[in-house]
């Protein structure tokens, strides 16, 4: 029998005040009393740690996990990390988010923060919902400070029109925002450093306006980075009678595939990563080796970078998300 196992982890939810409530119900979990803006699917984050669910490592940390079981885990390519290098999360976001930026990796240190490049897979949209993403061209520095000032920001961002299986590629630096509407999938690197910029008059839990990151934000904003290029169309890289494989994003820190199947497929990989999965919709049996686990939609795992075969067992066209560390 093998060792190591689809690993599943419970959710941390986080109470931001743009949330809405869908994530619990709409995926048949647990019920959630409050607002449920984030839920954090594998994190080794201290603010939202990932607890296993089942197996040997069942009850322990994810970080605990991986401090065990070391580069097992993690995937060779990682041997000199004892955390997770992404953060996976879904996103609810019942009102806009705030206007905001985050760091890069050449551009972190000017302000202290931690880089993050992240992207969104769109699972559901209101009609007519938008995202921001990037600046309209020749927007300068003098006139997106005046925008913060007099309340015109929005007219220097770009608008993406959005609907399921839309995904935006959002590079650190880049100013951006997700309106009302929105339920999606975010997959980032390990970074909670998010400068806010703009929150639309609104005020927090505590009735105040919240705070603003304003020079942070204008030491790390790419005032080149316009839409071209954030809006990602996937690309067959394989298809078969029972299955069609698309990648959506590669990158320097993540890549990001889609598996639509019906029926079984054996996937490789490299000890050089661990993979995530994420069951878009239907249902989907997980096997390394003699373990199994059977995960409903709206599930999330991890498999183990030490494991370089698996299969995914569907009875019905099932969209599963695999996802792993560059």
């Amino acid at each position: 029998m093998s060792k190591y196992y689809p690993i599943l982890l419970k959710p941390v939810y986080q109470d931001n005040i743009w949330g809405g409530t869908q994530i619990p119900k709409r995926y048949h979990r647990e019920a959630y009393e409050g607002i449920c803006a984030e839920s954090w699917e594998v994190s080794t984050r201290p603010e939202g740690m990932s607890i296993v669910k089942n197996g040997k490592f069942k009850g322990l940390s994810l970080v605990d996990v991986i401090e065990q079981e070391s580069t097992d885990i993690l995937g060779t390519k990682y041997s000199d990390l004892n955390e997770l290098p992404l953060l996976i999360k879904l996103i609810d976001s019942k009102q806009k988010l705030s206007v905001q930026v985050h760091p890069n990796n050449e551009n972190a240190h000017l302000t202290g923060g931690e880089p993050k490049t992240e992207m969104w897979y769109i699972l559901d949209a209101d009609p007519g919902a938008i995202v921001y993403a990037g600046l309209k061209p020749n927007t300068s520095k003098e006139a997106f400070q005046q925008g913060m000032e007099n309340n015109t920001l929005e007219q220097f961002m770009e608008q993406v029109s959005v609907k399921k299986g839309t995904t935006i590629f959002i590079p650190g630096g880049t100013v951006h925002a997700i309106a009302e509407g929105c339920l999606l999938l975010e997959v980032q690197q390990s970074s909670n450093t998010t400068y806010r910029v703009y929150d639309w008059g609104r005020v927090g839990h505590d009735g105040k306006p919240r705070e603003l990151h304003i020079k942070k934000a204008m030491d790390t904003i790419n005032f080149n980075q316009g839409v071209e290029g954030l809006i990602k169309d996937p690309v067959v890289l394989a298809k078969t009678k029972n299955s069609t494989l698309e990648e959506y994003v590669s990158c320097p820190y993540f890549n990001f595939k889609k598996l639509t199947l019906n029926g079984t497929e054996t996937i490789t990989k490299t000890k050089e990563s661990f993979y995530g999965l994420f069951i878009e919709s239907g249902e989907a049996t997980i096997k390394i080796g003699d373990n199994s686990e059977t995960l409903k939609a709206g599930t999330s795992c991890l498999i183990p970078g030490v494991v370089t075969e698996f299969d995914i067992q569907t009875n019905k066209n099932s969209e599963i998300i695999i996802y792993s560390a560059s």
